[in-house]
């Protein structure tokens, strides 16, 4: 075996090209005093037969003691003029005395002093007289050197001492301008000369075996380099777990070349070059964080015009950022909330209401009413609810909480009826309106009414389907009664989208005159704020005189500012100051981190269950087959529909490097299709490290079997997709990246993307849209409503997928359709503990995730904001708005 780190080095000086080409080959196998090496002299053929094809003179070189080294290499250098190539192959002992590496020849010692040891072997490069500094003293033109040594322990350590070479090897070489440097195996490493099961007929080392098919191919040393690293550390991880990863240093500028004439795998069109670039780029996200800079800077000087140069940006923004500051521990995590109790205010941080002041909130996308029953959009849902409140809504971590009822009614406690057609919710008491009058149950019935009302047009229409009636109980209680048995019946006033109403102030908005009413810009509400001034472009807010807690909001006013977009809105919390905070800032993750950097705001970041994934469509959608066939149920796909096919897809990505290039702060890797609520999520942690030799062996055992060409194929089935999504620059780059991952395991890939307003568009005008999906994979993202997803879980339910009969439209679209599948989601609409309902979506997700593979789960992303420093008691929430709790919020000194 080869011994610790630099055990092979490469040296390569890039200067103007020569007049002739030389190379001087020299292999010792069998030593006098030393161990024999098998397979040094079939390295060195190999290298001299590829380069005489290249066009080298071949000086080659066997079995030579000191004297015939010298001699060999004096000789060599006699015939070499300025300009020429140069190529040296040294394939035997080598070691080190920490400094300057030395070439062992036959008649070398056992042991010895160092002292003796360097009189005995030759230097490669020590600044004087070694073979290297001797070539570049001839002003030769490229010139490079691959030395394969140590691969054994060569030196007997005299009595008392270690061996040179074992705890030494042979030592970095510091590359001067224009110089190329690899070795076989990091630092502290040791390289393999062979594995445990190579057949007697394997005559290379394992490196070599690597690295040489790659310039048989002509490609540039940096490629056929950075391709080595990874088949090396491959094989070498394959015998017993085995750690040996090439490292190289590269100061040359520019691609080396050493063929005469190099392509880049023969990339000639920009399809290729893109297809190339990314595999460079894959190749250089497994080197240490030094060299992976460098190999990202190549990419970005060589293939500017490719995706590829886009991700590499991105990474090299992430690798150069400066450390940030340690930060403090984190304080103690408050007590999970019992729903039997109010949420617990904390503790006050202004001796009196208003006593801090102003701030300003941004809102980019302007809020255009404060009514949310007439508004879906998120911007005036979360304005309207600093004065509005519902009966409960939810913490940061999904679970339910009262605001205006006086606790959660569930089965346990007697608010759900055992039957699960009713819910009965009791309101606090002692809770009043802005304008000092007592909040009532006549009030929620009112509001339920103003919602149901088909004239009205209401938005959160969907929060009241399946009541059948709305029950007055006594002043302070309200009782809903459903159509039919309700597993979950938290939507009707759970969550800012569905607030109580003031009944005196809206009676006369009710049905068709809702739209028209100037109340739908003032509500009156119980919230900590009211409504002083209402304009299209700024909003001002005031503190609640009759808010129920006496020493809340903080601030005295709220200015609510709209307009711009996310760059100028981020501009005013992280460099202006001229904002407190702002809203929905949908910018590139090194963006955001610049900006972060001048220290006047921070990002907060709340995560929810909107998960970037790949969707697989169980079904083909060729376009040889039948309109009223193609991609449906009538067609299983001929790949896709065994599990192990799709596992082995899953298997190949890195969701880590994804998530760090697409998202940053504003995202985190994930194998859950539900990975929030986080009493809903599984917390799988499988897929988060990518296993490349792992899917090949899987696909290996399930009979896909690799052609000429890499492509697997199985009963002439040819492993090849379609991969679309809609244009997006961070998806462009996922679909680069998992295209090339995908490769490295047999499967070809075809990328499309379309235009979002066509790709997620409905109906049947289009043939590229995602409820058709005439692809093989697709992927985007969407979330769903409130914080229970048993609806979100109907998406993979049989028959409701897209069909020709149905005018494509449906929510199965991935054609998945598994009995048992369906029979647990009958179950989860049966069961109204909300435990047993956690256990059941968790096993649903697994099915069709994790476990199934049917959608593949990639980042779930968060919704980003921004707060000055000056701004505390902010909490991210993305399932009741970034506003929710605004009446904590205060100023830090």
């Amino acid at each position: 075996m080869r011994l610790a780190a630099a055990c092979l080095l490469t040296l390569v000086f890039a200067v103007p090209a020569a007049a002739e080409k030389h190379a001087l080959v020299v292999s010792n196998a069998e030593y006098l005093a030393l161990a024999d090496l098998r397979n040094t002299h079939s390295d060195a053929d190999a290298y001299a037969a590829l380069f005489r094809e290249f066009g080298y003179q071949i000086s080659r070189l066997k079995d030579s003691d000191l004297d015939g080294m010298l001699n060999s290499f004096d000789t060599f250098l006699a015939g070499l003029e300025p300009g020429d190539d140069v190529i040296v192959v040294f394939s035997g002992h080598g070691w080190s005395d920490g400094q300057v590496n030395y070439l062992v020849p036959t008649d070398a010692p056992s042991q010895g002093s160092d002292r003796k040891l360097k009189r005995e072997t030759v230097a490669l490069k020590n600044g004087v007289n070694g073979i290297l500094d001797e070539i570049e003293m001839r002003n030769t033109g490229l010139t490079v050197a691959i030395i394969d040594a140590c691969r054994n322990n060569p030196f007997k350590p005299p009595e008392g001492r270690r061996s040179a070479c074992m705890t030494r090897g042979l030592a970095p070489l510091s590359p001067r301008t224009g110089s190329f440097i690899v070795y076989s195996a990091g630092e502290g490493q040791e390289a393999l000369d062979r594995l445990p099961d190579d057949p007697p007929e394997q005559k290379l080392s394992v490196f070599t075996r690597s690295f040489l098919p790659y310039l048989e191919q002509r490609l540039h040393l940096e490629e056929a380099v950075s391709r080595a690293q990874v088949d090396t550390a491959r094989l070498a991880r394959g015998a017993g777990g085995h750690l040996q990863e090439p490292a190289y240093y590269d100061a040359a500028l520019g691609f080396t070349c050493i063929a005469g004439q190099c392509g880049v795998s023969g990339a000639n069109s920009s399809a290729d070059r893109a297809a190339e670039a990314d595999k460079l780029l894959i190749l250089g996200f497994g080197l240490p964080d030094d060299l992976q800079i460098l190999a990202l800077e190549r990419i970005v000087a060589g293939f500017p015009d490719t995706p590829a140069a886009g991700i590499a940006k991105k990474r090299l923004v992430a690798l150069t950022r400066p450390e940030p500051e340690p930060e403090p521990d984190p304080p103690t995590p408050a007590p999970k909330p019992d729903p039997e109790k109010v949420r617990p205010s904390p503790p006050a941080t202004a001796q009196r209401r208003g006593a801090d002041g102003a701030a300003t909130l941004t809102y980019w996308q302007a809020p255009s009413i404060l009514n949310p029953y007439l508004s879906g959009s998120t911007k005036d849902i979360e304005a309207a609810s600093l004065v509005l409140e519902p009966l409960a809504s939810f913490d940061p971590e999904g679970n339910i909480l009262p605001v205006l009822a006086n606790r959660v009614p569930t089965l346990e406690n007697g608010g759900v009826s055992e039957d699960l057609r009713t819910i009965t919710w009791r309101l606090r008491d002692g809770v009043t309106w802005s304008d000092g009058t007592a909040l009532t149950a006549d009030d929620v019935a009112f509001t339920a009414a103003y919602c149901m009302d088909a004239r009205t047009g209401c938005a959160q229409s969907n929060q009241f389907s399946g009541i059948e009636s709305v029950e007055l109980i006594d002043r302070m209680s309200v009782r809903f009664r459903f159509l039919q048995p309700t597993a979950y019946p938290y939507r009707a006033f759970v969550g800012t989208n569905s607030p109580v109403l003031q009944k005196s102030q809206f009676a006369p908005c009710k049905g068709a005159k809702a739209p028209s009413c100037t109340q739908n810009f003032r509500p009156r509400g119980t919230g900590p704020f009211v409504v002083r001034d209402y304009s299209s472009r700024r909003i001002e807010f005031e503190a609640n005189r009759n808010y129920r807690e006496a020493r809340k909001p903080a601030f005295e006013t709220i200015s609510l500012v709209g307009g711009g977009d996310a760059q100028s809105a981020a501009t005013a919390v992280f460099e202006t100051g001229k904002s407190d905070f702002a809203w929905n800032l949908q910018l590139a993750p090194d963006v955001l981190d610049q900006m972060a950097e001048g220290g006047r705001g921070v990002p907060v970041v709340a995560f929810r269950a909107l998960v970037e994934r790949l969707m697989l469509n169980l079904t083909d959608p060729s376009p040889k087959l039948a309109p009223d066939i193609r991609s449906t149920r009538d067609a299983p796909h001929p790949a896709l529909t065994q599990r192990d096919v799709r596992r082995a897809l899953s298997m190949a990505i890195d969701r880590e490097l994804l998530t760090e290039i697409g998202y940053g702060v504003s995202g985190r890797s994930t194998c859950d299709l539900i990975p929030a609520p986080k009493v809903y999520a599984s917390g799988t942690t499988d897929c988060l490290v990518q296993d490349i030799d792992g899917a090949n062996r899987l696909l290996d055992a399930a009979g896909w079997i690799r052609g000429s060409d890499g492509v697997r194929t199985r009963n002439g089935v040819r492993l090849s997709i379609l991969f679309q999504t809609s244009t997006n620059a961070v998806r462009q780059d996922f679909q680069a990246l998992i295209r090339e991952w995908w490769r490295q395991i047999g499967v070809e890939t075809e990328l499309r993307n379309i235009a979002p307003t066509v790709f997620f568009g409905g109906g049947s005008n289009s043939e590229d849209t995602y409820l058709r999906f005439y692809a093989d994979v697709q992927m985007y993202s969407n979330v769903f409503a409130g914080a229970d997803p048993e609806d979100y879980l109907n998406n993979f339910r049989c028959g409701s997928e897209p069909r020709p009969d149905n005018g494509w439209f449906g929510d199965n679209i991935t054609r998945y359709c598994d009995p048992e599948f369906d029979k647990l989601l009958k179950e989860l609409g049966r069961t109204g503990g909300l435990s047993e309902r956690q256990e059941i979506i968790k096993r649903l997700d697994n099915m069709v995730s994790a476990g199934g593979h049917v959608s593949i789960p990639l980042v779930q992303r968060a919704e980003v904001a921004a707060r000055s420093v000056t701004l505390g008691g902010v909490v991210a929430n993305s399932y009741a708005g970034m506003l929710w709790n605004i009446a904590d919020w205060h100023r830090l000194d």
